[in-house]
């Protein structure tokens, strides 16, 4: 039995906002971000823990953007965000991913994870550590204050009934499987971008008859034994340490393999990335039989020039088995 990620499920605490339960009020609240006659929204009811589907069920928000051209039967990307806890139902999100060049001729699905955002969300803390990251505080300091804010909202959740054992991975990848039934597709194209890259591996090790492509960007490690940060992040360091000392329920790493796939997938890290560095790329390549990896020449988490990266992800889903023009990116040579 796979055991939870509670680094997971303290992140998604962390950039929690208010829960909106099973309504999908989302669609009130965005409505002026979105085109009726070009998008539209939803949500769905999953079981909190997916092992039990007769329990406690909660709600995942979604909404899905038309392809721009409407006789394109090209099938659709789902965009599986990072953090772990970033939010995809935002006004900011919504205008990007509106102007994209992958919905040209391809429907793009965004949602909230599990806890966060419009999906049952967890009690927000986001004030309370915008303010510890601001204090003048040793390292010990911020250790221990840290620890004491997630016990805090640890205990906030608890009070309220809720599983925080059951935010986590594996049970986000059974809302991401639920989600592609709901939806109706035949097949999707997965895209995650840093956690989401954990997570859509996931899903896409649960549900391989949806698969049609998968582009990691940005991929994170925790699997295969690999470090999940393998860098020193300031805050975020303290973070992860208080968070990794939570609770005992996390799966051994021993236990953290992907299963094998023949998926067509491409892999893109950037060399100077102190977060997923490219080594993270070659481990997450382990596995993917139709896999490629791509080291950009860039630094920063998820950089480089996007409008080059989309036409290139394009270009590969499209035709995923034909040789890939990279002409435009700044590949990293040795």
């Amino acid at each position: 039995m796979h055991k939870p990620s509670l680094l997971v499920a303290a992140a998604t605490l962390l950039f929690a906002t208010q829960n909106w339960g099973g309504n999908p009020l989302h669609c009130e609240e965005l409505s002026a971000e979105l085109e009726p006659e070009t998008s539209y929204c939803g949500s769905i009811r999953v079981p909190e823990d997916h092992r039990n589907p007769a329990g406690k069920n909660i709600s995942i928000a979604y909404v899905v953007l038309k392809a721009l051209d409407s006789s394109s039967s090209a099938f659709p990307v789902i965009f599986v965000t990072g953090g772990p806890g970033g939010r995809s139902l935002m006004a900011g999100a919504l205008k990007h991913w509106s102007e994209h060049l992958i919905r040209q001729r391809r429907d793009v699905i965004l949602f909230d994870q599990r806890g966060i955002g419009y999906s049952s969300a967890l009690p927000n803390m986001n004030d309370e550590f915008l303010a510890l990251m601001a204090a003048d505080l040793t390292v010990g300091e911020e250790l221990a204050q840290t620890r004491d804010l997630l016990n805090k909202y640890k205990g906030k959740a608890q009070e309220s009934g809720i599983g925080l054992d059951l935010y986590n991975s594996e049970q986000s990848s059974a809302d991401v499987g639920q989600l592609m039934h709901h939806l109706g597709y035949p097949k999707y194209n997965l895209y995650g971008v840093s956690y989401g890259t954990r997570l859509s591996r996931l899903a896409q090790t649960k549900f391989p008859a949806f698969d049609d492509s998968f582009v990691p960007d940005a991929t994170v490690g925790g699997y295969a034994g690999h470090p999940s940060f393998p860098a020193k992040l300031g805050f975020f360091d303290a973070f992860y340490q208080a968070g990794m000392n939570w609770h005992d329920a996390t799966l051994p790493k021993s236990d953290r393999v992907f299963a094998e796939s023949d998926v067509p997938s491409l892999i893109i890290v950037n060399q100077f990335d102190p977060v997923t560095p490219p080594e993270s790329g070659r481990v997450f390549l382990q596995g993917l039989h139709q896999g490629r990896l791509l080291v950009l020449d860039e630094a920063g988490h998820g950089g480089g020039d996007p409008e080059c990266q989309g036409k290139v992800m394009v270009a590969f889903m499209d035709a995923p088995n034909a040789t890939l023009d990279t002409s435009c990116l700044n590949l990293y040579r040795e």
